[in-house]
């Protein structure tokens, strides 16, 4: 399994946990340097930066954070 695969799958369980029985979709995008995590059709945006010490995801009804994977 890859570094990316499982850095989507523990942003995932996490998420699950934040927000249970939500439909939890996560996209990473190197190249914009942006995660995207999409919770029930609510977009929430995480822009990758080199001293991040948490995952900040962003969307339009709140701010939230997220441990970042070991």
């Amino acid at each position: 399994m890859t570094t990316s695969e499982l850095e989507r799958q523990h942003l995932t369980r996490l998420a699950q946990a934040l927000f249970p029985g939500a439909r939890i979709k996560v996209t990473q995008d190197f190249n914009n340097e942006v995660i995207r995590l999409e919770v029930d059709d609510v977009l929430y945006r995480f822009e990758i930066g080199s001293d991040d010490d948490r995952y900040v995801f962003v969307g339009p009804d709140r701010t939230f954070d997220l441990p970042l994977m070991d």
